[in-house]
């Protein structure tokens, strides 16, 4: 059950939500996003983020249900964040041309990086993982809930003890558009 799995989250830019059948269906605010790029004096730290905190080693996943008509850019994953400068998030987007991909960013020390993965076919639902190992971590996703794809393994170097890790949901663009939260699990 979601509301028992998430009974230590807290919100980070909580957004507009509602429980719905034992999920979240929650609404991201307009021109909400998770990027930084000092290089270029880009800041955006407005996305909404439903997060436990972890001291050591710890693997979660989330499972979303996908809205085939979720806005370009809007994104809908799992993050693991230390502060606004140093996090990783794993989402399924569209792009401009329609087409779809599992988006992969690392943010160290203020500058994002991005991995897509393009995907010819997606399921109705996707499920995302966060592996903490040892300072190391991996992103990965499934269409199943069972076999789960690496996208990106790589460290963050911080000097931080405690992670932030969970859901996360923005919006860059001006449509509106709702996506429900089906699961989180640690």
């Amino acid at each position: 059950m979601l509301i028992e799995a998430i009974r230590d989250f807290e919100w980070l830019n909580e957004p507009d939500f509602c429980l719905v059948n034992d999920a979240f269906e929650i609404t991201p605010s307009c021109k909400t996003d998770f990027w930084q790029d000092v290089n270029h004096n880009v800041s955006r730290d407005n996305g909404h983020f439903f997060f436990v905190r972890y001291l050591r080693d710890f693997i979660l996943t989330a499972k979303w249900q996908i809205n085939p008509e979720q806005p370009c850019g809007a994104q809908c994953g799992l993050m693991g964040r230390f502060d606004e400068r140093n996090w990783c998030k794993i989402s399924l987007v569209r792009n401009a041309d329609q087409s779809w991909a599992v988006a992969a960013t690392v943010c160290r020390q203020g500058i994002s990086d991005l991995s897509l993965v393009p995907l010819a076919l997606i399921s109705d639902q996707m499920s995302y993982r966060l592996e903490s190992y040892q300072g190391s971590f991996c992103l990965s996703y499934s269409l199943n809930s069972k076999d789960y794809i690496r996208v990106r393994l790589f460290q963050i170097p911080t000097s931080y003890a405690e992670i932030k890790a969970g859901a996360y949901i923005c919006n860059p663009s001006e449509e509106k558009f709702s996506s429900m939260l089906l699961e989180v699990s640690r």
